[in-house]
């Protein structure tokens, strides 16, 4: 039986932090990772063409068939209350999961690829070899990515977020350590070394989620935190719309990327917009897996009023720091010194960045509804929301067309803002709409 101080206090204040500051902690240590990755393959011989072999055509392709497996912590989170809901979502988990590494094999092992690779993804003669090779090595990403994320779900429902946390510091450190043997010994190339270090450190990091679940099955055999189990039917009407919403999602941020391209001041745009990316990700992070707090602790209306002020306080508190960061400059200290860039680049990326002010706030607020949305089982909102991202996004690209002097960056920058409130306001209304039914 697990003890009851690992159990979360639900609805309470300190039980809301002690939720949430785990999984934020997570969440920083997860898009802390990428530069460090970056910068190491930056270090090898043929560091561009391998850097764009890996990120460029490589990744997107991996996360897309892995995407369907990215929301299984919100399934494993709602469902993981007894012990055969985990024996229905774990066959839901090896579906997903087998299913996208079947198709990422078939994309990295057989003719289609080099199909796909030239007449797709128009990948340059010099670096298919490269994107053929990480492709292969990251076969099992997502089958590995689909049970990880699944036994994260049921070890924040059972208070065990702290676990959660320590399994993305294990994942680092394993990730790290694998980078610099690469760079020391340069026995691998660097889209093979970094999609090495990526399938390995995320193994290390299932093992021990996998490991640390032992705790919770015993408890949940002795005592389940309801009896209620999904019907199979309930689960899939449950999981076929947040398996499609990050697929929306990673269509919305390849429409940004190609409108970079495409639009007034492209080469600062396509310079300043990982960077602008990178820092505002930092900040928002920390509130988008608020999700996973308010399907732990909405179950009463005193939790969901407190759950709401936590979420403002964190969003507004975050959204004050970054503004303070780029007000006293030392934004662009770290742009200069750290990223080396020249000041009109400076300028161009602080501009961008108090644009993208308000997105720490407003993604918390959405992972709210996204939470409270799950656990009352209606997850057709939440894929409807995503849905309205991607249309408000091509709607504000396409009249930025016509707007000149605008920079790609801003425009793009603008995007995002309004979308993301948007899809706040989508979310809320479904929400109220669903409480006034109730």
């Amino acid at each position: 039986m697990t003890p009851k101080h690992e159990r979360p206090s639900i609805g309470s204040y300190r039980g809301i932090f002690r939720t949430w500051l785990p999984l934020g902690v997570k969440q920083f240590l997860t898009f802390g990772a990428d530069p460090i990755y970056i910068a190491v393959i930056m270090r090898l011989g043929y560091a561009n063409l391998e850097l764009g072999a890996l990120y460029s055509y490589a990744w997107p392709v991996i996360l897309m068939l892995a995407a369907p497996g990215l929301t299984l912590n919100t399934v494993g989170n709602v469902f993981g209350r007894n012990l055969e809901n985990l024996r229905r979502t774990g066959a839901l988990a090896r579906l997903i999961g087998f299913g996208g590494s079947a198709l990422l094999g078939l994309v990295a092992f057989t003719p289609l690829g080099h199909w796909i690779m030239g007449s797709v993804l128009d990948v340059p003669v010099s670096e298919r070899g490269m994107v053929r090779d990480a492709m292969r090595v990251c076969a099992i990403y997502p089958i590995l990515k689909a049970y990880c994320m699944l036994y994260q779900g049921y070890l924040v429902r059972s208070g065990r977020a702290v676990d959660v946390m320590n399994s993305r510091i294990v994942r680092f450190a394993c990730g790290m350590l694998i980078l610099f043997i690469g760079l020391e010994t340069e026995w691998l190339q660097g889209a093979v070394l970094g999609a090495s270090a990526i399938v390995a450190s995320l193994l290390a990091q299932t093992i021990y989620v996998w490991w640390r679940m032992r705790p919770v099955r015993t408890s949940l055999e002795l005592e389940p935190l309801s009896t209620d189990v999904v019907s199979t039917s309930r689960l899939v009407r449950f999981s076929i719309p947040i398996a499609i919403t990050p697929i929306v999602g990673s269509a919305t941020v390849l429409l940004m990327a190609a409108a970079l391209g495409r639009l007034p001041g492209v080469i600062a745009s396509l310079a300043v917009w990982p960077i602008v990316s990178n820092f505002n990700q930092v900040g928002v992070g920390l509130g988008k897996s608020f999700d996973q707090v308010s399907m732990v602790h909405g179950d009463e209306a005193v939790g969901r009023v407190r759950l709401h002020r936590f979420g403002l306080l964190l969003g507004v508190g975050i959204t004050l720091l970054t503004a303070l960061l780029n007000a006293s400059g030392l934004l662009g200290w770290l742009l200069l010194e750290v990223e080396a860039l020249d000041a009109a680049t400076i300028r161009v990326t602080e501009i961008a960045m108090w644009i993208l002010l308000p997105m720490p706030l407003l993604y918390t607020m959405c992972a709210y509804y996204k939470g409270l949305l799950a656990r009352e089982l209606r997850t057709v909102p939440i894929m409807v929301s995503k849905f309205v991202a991607l249309v408000i996004v091509a709607l504000v690209l396409v009249w930025s067309l016509d707007q000149e002097p605008v920079m790609g960056v801003y425009a793009v920058a603008t995007a995002t803002v309004v979308s993301a409130g948007a899809t706040l306001l989508t979310l809320r209304i479904f929400h109220r709409r669903g409480t006034v039914a109730s």
